[in-house]
């Protein structure tokens, strides 16, 4: 991503200026600069991808920017997240309470607001009656326990989810993209998008009745079989999106030096630092 529209770069400095004023509560004065720029591409990603989507469940958001760029870009947008580390979840709390966009009813979803879950009202989503559009599992897949993946698909269906959407697979070294991608289609979700690390998987509706059964048979040798015309079956009724990422991001109003510039403009007057450029500064060479 080498720059932003007019109303991403709007929204850029009104989440900015905002943090500024949350900065005058806080001993180190710091502001986001990669994290918060990569979530304006995965969120500029999702509009143009799945345009449809006004409901999603995020798993990670890490430093929870792109749930709250979601709900301040849209007010028709509504939020679930939940995040299984103490301190990212923390955070996440204190930024959507200090935004203004927090629903304290995390059983009911509310347009332009985010449902923060702790693990606890997690793991018993699979009892509610929320319905979302939209899976987010952005850097983690891969690093996630195969039963947890699973545990996540059951909750999926249960929502009634149709999409689930990945920017990064994560770190694949003990648990393959392909594994993963076997879990989604056991449960029947498809993969109909994968283009520089951004994949997006399809529900399959009717699949979902016969999931269960499938599940408990897939170690049986015939079922390979069965499976494989399943696939081919699918792959002929259901067209692959064709969308490039490149073509995604050619209109570009602001280009990085422009939004750089932006940032040097607060650095100077405010005092306040990204931690990316105290981190350069302390490592360049004297």
């Amino acid at each position: 991503m080498n720059g932003l529209n007019d109303k991403e770069f709007e929204l850029l400095k009104k989440i900015l200026y905002k943090l500024i004023e949350f900065n005058e509560f806080c001993k180190n004065k710091s502001l986001p600069y990669n994290s918060i720029l990569r979530h304006f591409y995965q969120y500029r990603l999702l509009n143009k991808l799945l345009p449809n989507c006004k409901s999603f469940l995020e798993i990670g958001p890490g430093s929870g920017f792109l749930p709250l760029i979601s709900v301040l870009s849209d007010n028709e947008k509504s939020y679930l997240c939940t995040d299984i580390s103490e301190a990212y979840y923390l955070t996440q709390e204190i930024l959507y309470n200090f935004f203004q966009v927090k629903n304290n009813n995390n059983y009911l979803l509310k347009k332009g607001e985010i449902s923060h879950l702790p693990w606890w009202d997690y793991i018993n989503l699979n009892k509610s009656n929320l319905k979302v559009d939209c899976v987010i599992i952005n850097h983690a897949i891969c690093e996630m326990h195969e039963d947890a993946i699973k545990f996540l698909l059951k909750i999926s269906l249960n929502l009634d989810n149709k999409f689930f959407f990945l920017e990064g697979r994560g770190y694949d070294k003990f648990l393959s993209f392909n594994y993963v991608r076997k879990l989604f289609q056991i449960y029947g979700y498809k993969l109909i998008y994968e283009k520089n690390d951004v994949y997006i998987f399809e529900n399959n509706k009717d699949f979902k009745k016969s999931n269960k059964f499938l599940e408990k048979l897939k170690n049986y040798p015939f079922l390979r079989v069965l499976t494989l015309e399943f696939e081919f079956l699918y792959e002929k009724i259901n067209q692959k999106i064709k969308h490039q990422n490149k073509t995604i991001f050619k209109k570009n109003n602001y280009k990085i030096d422009e939004i750089n510039k932006f940032y040097d403009e607060i650095y100077s007057q405010k005092k306040i630092f990204s931690l990316s450029e105290n981190f350069f500064n302390m490592i360049k060479p004297k």
